[in-house]
C-alpha cells in the first residue's frame, strides 16, 4: 500500500513538471521589423532598408516572399534578435497599416 501511494506522488509529480515546463519550452523570442525592402529577395537572404537578413529554411519561409519586390513596404518576422547573426527570418508579410 505504501509502495503504491508512492508510485502515484512520484507519477504526479513528473506530470506536474511536463505540464509545468510546457508552455516554458514553446516561448522563444520573436522580433518583427518593418522597413522596405531593397534589394531582390533570394531563396537564402532578404534585404530590408539596407540590412540583409537570412531566411529560415522552412518551406513556409520561401512561400511568405512570393509577391514580394523591390520598394513594398514589409514586415519581416524573425526567430530571434535582428542584432544576432544566427537569427533567421521565419515569415515576410506586406505591411499594413
Amino acid at each position: 500500500m505504501n509502495n503504491r501511494f508512492l508510485h502515484r506522488l512520484a507519477y504526479a509529480g513528473a506530470v506536474s513538471l511536463i505540464l509545468a515546463a510546457a508552455p516554458a519550452l514553446a516561448i522563444r523570442p520573436v522580433t518583427v521589423v518593418t522597413g522596405t525592402v531593397t534589394a531582390p529577395p533570394s531563396p537564402s537572404r532578404l534585404e530590408v532598408d539596407n540590412k540583409v537578413y537570412h531566411l529560415s529554411e522552412d518551406p513556409k519561409t520561401a512561400a511568405s516572399l512570393k509577391g514580394i519586390t523591390t520598394g513594398m513596404l514589409v514586415d519581416v518576422i524573425m526567430d530571434g534578435p535582428a542584432e544576432d547573426p544566427k537569427t533567421k527570418v521565419s515569415a515576410v508579410t506586406r505591411h499594413t497599416k
